[in-house]
This record gives structure tokens, sequence and C-alpha cells, in this order.
């Protein structure tokens, strides 16, 4: 199947962007396409495709008389109520229209009475690569850097945390541990610069065996982040102060599931905008629609 994508000006972030983007995707189903701009629409090129996508509703008067000529089956997009101000003009070339996208399901009714057949609402595609879901930062506060102080802090616990976390949600979100310079004990780092540190994270993990009062726990929460902590210092206090702060077992596993809480809605929304990348649910609607039209086309050509 070949699949022609005609697009505004080619430069054009929104509409362009999109052909391509879904020109790109419909490579991954060995679907070949071709996207130009409406100036470059002329001649025969649409003869060559099996199905002509014309990415706006507006960009349709401009290759009326490419379409009006091509004998095969066509569909257009509805992107804005914007573009709506063209339906009346369009009329006679959308009733030939053999699909119809609209980008929201309002689009859908409002072009209704300008088509032949049922307008199908698809919305736009994301490409993951480019836009991931942003890496859940967490991070620790110490004063030394041996093994001993390390194994009192639990950090070696949180680094398996992360690991475990990095495994159960691969490809949705990714968890980052943080290293801070104020664990190196050669130097002081100033109170600024632990601000910004803390700032940088989502959530701040307090594995210690014991502690007093834990001014970094204190620290973390006056800058925003949430807090995993062990059963140490004055946690319950914190926790009944209905602060973001959750009590864990000091255990990997424990600090893993502390972590998920905080980090939960985040990759929950993560998970659910996998339904909205180009290579999930809208590629399949876009393919299914190509091939529908095809074969209807075809089968009106043998009657």
């Amino acid at each position: 199947m070949r699949v022609l994508h005609i697009v505004g000006i080619q430069n054009g972030w929104a509409i362009a962007n999109r052909g391509k983007a879904l020109a790109a995707a419909l490579a991954s189903r060995d679907i070949e396409s071709g996207v130009w701009s409406f100036k470059e629409a002329g001649g025969r090129l649409f003869d060559s495709f099996d199905f002509v996508h014309v990415h706006g509703l507006q960009i349709v008067p401009l290759v009326g008389p490419a379409l009006a000529r091509y004998a095969g089956p066509w569909g257009f997009e509805v992107v804005s109520e914007r573009a709506m101000k063209h339906a009346n003009q369009c009329k006679p070339l959308t009733l030939t229209a053999a699909a119809v996208f609209a980008k929201n399901p309002r689009l859908g009714d409002a072009i209704r009475p300008f088509v032949s057949v049922e307008p199908q609402y698809i919305p736009n595609g994301i490409d993951p690569a480019t836009f991931p879901p942003r890496t859940i930062r967490v991070g620790w506060v110490g004063n030394k850097r041996d093994a001993k102080h390390l194994a009192y802090k639990g950090v070696p616990l949180i680094h398996e945390a992360i690991g475990r976390l990095n495994a159960e949600h691969a490809g949705t979100v990714a968890f980052e541990y943080v290293e801070d310079p104020s664990h190196y004990p050669e130097r002081t780092v100033p109170q600024s610069e632990l601000a910004v540190y803390y700032r940088s994270l989502d959530v701040f993990v307090c594995a210690s065996i014991a502690e007093g009062c834990s001014n970094v726990v204190l620290e973390a929460l006056a800058s925003g982040a949430s807090v995993v902590s062990t059963d140490v210092g004055i946690a319950h206090e914190l926790v009944a102060a209905r602060l973001p702060v959750t009590i864990v077992a000091r255990t990997a596993e424990g600090i893993a599931r502390g972590i998920y809480h905080w980090a939960n809605g985040r990759t929950a929304a993560a998970t659910r905008m996998q339904a909205y990348q180009w290579n999930g649910p809208i590629l399949s609607a876009y393919v299914n629609a190509y091939r529908a039209a095809i074969a209807a086309k075809a089968a009106e050509v043998a009657r």
C-alpha cells in the first residue's frame, strides 16, 4: 500500500510535522508514504498512490483539481474549529471523500453534514522517542563517602531499589539516582548548593539505620521533594502532619515501593499516554481506515 500525504507549507510546524510523523510511523508497518506540500502536488502525482491523505480541510480546495481527477480513494483531516470556515466551499469535494478524520469528537459532529461517510475521531499522536516522560529523580544526602557510612545511610539499598524500579517499568518511565556533591567529605557544600540539589529531586530517600531529627529530610520537604524514610527520627510526626512522607521497611523492596508511591501519578500518566503514541492504536486506526477505503473502491470498480 502506498499513501500520499498532502500537507500545507513543508516547514510549517504543526500540520506538516504531523503528516511527516504519521508517514514515518506507517513505515513500521511496511507502508510506503510520500509527503508533499499542496504546492508540489500537481500533475499526475496522485495516480501513483493507493490513498491520498489530505492533512487539513483548509488544504482540500488547494488540491481540488488534482482530487477531482484522481480515481482512487482519498480522505482528509479536520484539525481545528477555524478550518470549518472552508466547509461550505469544499462540500462538492468533501462529499467524495472515502475517509474523514476528526481531531476531536466535536469536529466530527461539525463536519458530518458536509461528508458522505461517518467521520472518525483520531487524536494527534506523539513520538515517545522525542517526548519521553521526564525521569523520576531520586537522591539522598550524607556527609561521608566511606563504605561504612554509606551502609549506615542505606545507599546500597537505594541503588538496588532504583534498579528494581527501572526493571519493572522499562519503556514507561525511568528512575534516576542523582549523585550529590555533598557526599564528598573533602569539601563543605554551601546551603545554597544543597537547596538547588533538593529542588532538582522528585523523591528524597532517608534509608538510615537511625537518625535524631534529620535536617536533610526537613530541608528536602521544605524544598518541595516528597520523602521516603525508614522509621527513624521524627518520620511519624511528619506523616501525622500530612507532609509528603511515607515510612518504609529498610529493604530495597520497601524503598522501591515508597519511591513508586510518590512517583505513581507520573508513571500512571506515562502509561496511559502510550495510547497516544503514533505506533499504538492511532496508527492502527489510520491503517484500518486506509485499507477499508481501498477495498471499498476496488469493490466499486469491480461492480
